[in-house]
């Protein structure tokens, strides 16, 4: 049978047409679409490794800002911070309660009289100086903590000192001497600020408001000591601290004289 010519087009054309499918969609568009995969994938591998080097950038600048902080603030508490024990001139909270609430008593009479030399630089005369609350009988060990060591209201121990006015008077040297050398003032953090002059030398007034802050260096911090009971029996051993016959401190009446130790500011 002999095909006509529009036959042997119409095959012709579909055959192509398979031909045409068949490459398409068994290669062509397998090998595309797997083709846009790799693409993609590369390109989200990209954005991984992209975003993982960004994150650890941010790292690696994060430990540096921290080591920086650190590095600074160790700087600061190797000179602005009292020792670590009370035989040194400082405080040592990881005591028992017992021995922290009477060296506390001790350690205030020797911030104070830290601060007696510190008003006294420049040889000026002392008109009205700064002076340290005294310790008084706090209940327990918690509440000496949060009530002269600020404790756990700030994060950390620290004594905060807000002097108020503190008037001197001197010749107008002897008196910027003497503000001035609260920059070199150890084992504490120290302001003076809004100083005044008054008069003429070499009868100078001046005034000005004085901060002191003591952070307070140590590892851990005394526990807990109960209330005093009626009879003054204490059960600080239970609390992990050290008990003391007849109560906290042992001595009459189960009471440590806190205000046995007076030290309070030098004039003149």
């Amino acid at each position: 049978m002999k095909l006509s010519s529009i036959t042997i087009f119409a095959v012709g054309f579909f055959i192509m047409i398979a031909a045409w499918a068949y490459a398409f969609f068994d290669h062509y568009k397998p090998n595309t679409t797997e083709a846009e995969a790799y693409n993609k994938n590369a390109a989200d591998l990209d954005v991984v490794i992209g975003g993982k080097a960004k994150a650890e950038l941010r790292a690696k600048k994060a430990r540096e800002a921290v080591l920086a902080a650190a590095a600074a603030w160790n700087a600061t508490a190797a000179v602005h911070t009292p020792p670590g024990n009370l035989g040194s001139g400082g405080i040592n909270l990881g005591v028992t309660p017992h021995q922290l609430m009477m060296d506390t008593a001790v350690f205030r009479d020797v911030v104070q009289n830290d601060v007696n030399r510190m008003v006294h630089a420049g040889s000026v005369k002392v008109i009205a100086g700064p002076e340290l609350p005294q310790v008084g009988h706090p209940e327990n060990v918690d509440a000496l903590l949060a009530s002269f060591y600020n404790y756990p209201a700030l994060p950390f121990p620290a004594l905060i000192f807000d002097f108020g006015t503190v008037t001197v008077q001197g010749t107008y040297e002897q008196i910027l001497a003497h503000v001035r050398s609260y920059r070199n003032v150890t084992k504490y953090l120290v302001v003076a600020d809004g100083l005044q002059l008054n008069g003429t030398s070499p009868n100078m007034t001046g005034a000005y408001s004085l901060t002191l802050v003591a952070y307070i260096r140590g590892d851990k911090i005394a526990p807990s000591l109960p209330a005093i009971q009626s009879g003054g029996s204490s059960t600080a051993g239970a609390a992990g601290g050290q008990g003391a016959p007849g109560g906290i401190g042992g001595g009459p009446g189960g009471q440590i004289d806190f205000g046995a130790r007076k030290g309070g500011p030098v004039k003149g």
